[in-house]
Formats: structure tokens, sequence, C-alpha cells
């Protein structure tokens, strides 16, 4: 497309995600091809504002990340009049939740911007009933959709009666020089012990990531291994993770440092690393364990896992879910 066209992009936050990682390199390697970027965020949130372009204009349709109603109905409203007023040729959104809140409103506003949504996870796993009814009620309206993986597209297909030459599968980039710059600073932190095995994880703290097989699993090596495990992300669930890891007496062998800007400097000396997921899209964090040449343990979830190892590599060894053993 022309690169006079301005082009937006649509998130909820910039908060640590896949999605987001993703989009920042694209923006950030659009704009330096000169293209026309303004990015759309519902509110301006999350670790990884400090990773935007400094010239990169950026506009916030609520000040508050307080989750009610009233929020979201003014950034509604104001996402409508946008549409209406400005009548941007192009938008790309990425999210499920985004995505239907962007369409919704391209709906409500009669706008005839073109839209065009990424799906960077299964929607069959969708918990909210009423999220999943209307991504089905409403991904239709989209102008294109960008699938991260053929299991999301086939999902799309089957699941929502997408029209199939309207899903385009692209599978996620990673920047695999700046991976390796970025694992060779150094860690201050002392909970690496070099002189035993190390395996990583990297993940929100979340149900679908599925860390409670991952640490009973551990259990298992370390009795066979001298090891250590260690998570990094944050999330709802790290108080019950760190209740299952003092129920299993592995207090001193699996560590839960958080959110860590930089996860590479740590991946780098991981020994194996390891994603026990019950559903993913196109986990990123597989790619970036490669990139470092690291062994992959991964559980062969729907859609993936198992579509790197078919396509990527074929290194990537893969379990069943939820299966510790």
């Amino acid at each position: 497309m022309p690169k006079k066209d301005k082009i937006y992009f649509f998130l909820p936050d910039l908060r640590i995600g896949g999605a987001q990682k993703v989009l920042i390199s694209l923006i950030s390697k659009m704009m330096e091809l000169n293209y026309d970027i303004e990015l759309i965020l519902l509110y301006k949130d999350g670790a990884l504002l400090e990773k935007l372009p400094d010239k990169l204009n950026i506009i916030i349709l609520t000040n508050s990340n307080h989750i009610s109603l009233i929020n979201y109905s003014l950034a509604f409203y104001k996402l409508c009049y946008f549409l209406i007023d400005k009548k941007p040729m192009l938008i790309l959104s990425s999210l499920t939740g985004t995505n239907i809140f962007l369409l919704c409103a391209k709906w409500i506003s009669h706008s005839k911007t073109k839209v065009i949504i990424q799906e960077t996870n299964t929607l069959i796993n969708i918990k909210s009933t009423i999220k999943y009814h209307l991504a089905k009620l409403i991904y239709p309206l989209a102008n294109g959709i960008i699938a991260k993986s053929y299991g999301i597209k086939k999902d799309l297909v089957e699941k929502f009666l997408i029209v199939p030459q309207k899903v385009k599968v692209l599978y996620n980039p990673v920047n695999q020089d700046e991976i390796i710059l970025k694992s060779k600073e150094i860690i201050t932190e002392n909970f690496i012990h070099h002189k035993i095995k190390t395996i990583i994880s990297i993940g929100r703290l979340i149900e679908q990531k599925d860390y409670p097989t991952l640490i009973r699993s551990f259990e298992l090596i370390n009795q066979q291994v001298d090891s250590q495990l260690i998570i990094i992300g944050d999330g709802k669930e790290k108080q019950e993770l760190m209740t299952l890891i003092k129920s299993l007496k592995l207090e001193n062998r699996v560590y839960l440092p958080g959110y860590k800007l930089n996860p590479y400097k740590y991946l780098r000396y991981a020994d194996l690393f390891m994603l026990t997921s019950k559903w993913e899209g196109f986990p990123n964090v597989i790619l970036e364990a490669l990139a470092l040449n690291k062994a992959i343990i991964a559980t062969d979830c729907h859609s993936g896992p198992g579509e790197m190892k078919k396509h990527i590599s074929n290194e990537i060894k893969l379990a069943p879910v939820g299966d510790y053993n």
C-alpha cells in the first residue's frame, strides 16, 4: 500500500504479552521504512510503553485502566466518533476483546474503514461465553483476518464459519540478533546457580500456561538430576503456585522472580526450556528459545507447538497436555 496512507494499530494497552511485543516490532520496522503510523490504545498502561518509537503518536481512548461500564462506554463512544470524524483508511487490531470492540464500533458508526484483525490464540478456549458468541457474530465483518497459526485458521473457518479466503496465516517474527545481544547482559540477581542444571519457562502465571503441571514434572526431574526451575512472569496464579511449591518442599529449587523486561539474559543459562500450556496460538517464546539454541519440551496442545515442530524445528520435543510424568 502507498506509504502516504496513514495506518492505525489498535491495542488495549502495552502490558507484557506476545501480541503487544509483535505489534511494537512491526510498528518500529514500518516507521523505519517511512510508513505513516499511529497507535490507538484503550488506555495508556504497561511496561512496553518504553519500547515504542519516540516519534509515534498515540491516541488514548480512556484515562483509566479501571474496568467499568462507564469507562468502556466512553471509550467506545470516542472510538466511534474517531471513525466518523477521521475516516481512517486502515486499522489493524490484535487480541480478541480489542478486535470485538473495534468491529462493533465500525458496525455502529457505519464506517467504511478497512479493519484487519489479528487472532493470536485459539478461540475454542475462550472462557467467556459472551465474548465467544460476540466474536462469532462480529468477526465476519472484518475485511481480513491474520491467523498466527494454521490451527487458529482452522478454528476460524470451522467454528466461526469465516470464509477461508479472508483468513491469512502469518507466523510471528523474532529478531534473533536482538535476542542474542540482550542475552549477553549481566544478571545481578543471585537465584541462578550455575553448577546445577537449569530449566526455564517464560509466560504469564495464568491457567493457560498450566504451571502446576510444570512444577510437578520438575519435582520428578529433581529427584534424578540436581536442578533448578525458574519461571519468569507475573499473573493472578502466583500465590497458588507458591503454595504448591511450598507443599512439595521445593522452595530452594523453584523460583518465581516475576516479570523481566529482558528475559533472554536468564534464558541464556537454560539447559532446557519447557512450555506446559493447555492451549496456545503461536507461542513466540519457543521461537525465542530456538534463537538461543535451547533444548525445548512443550505440550502438544491445540494449535502452536505441534505445528512449530512440523514447520520450524523438528528438535522440539512434545508431551501430552497435563501429563507431568
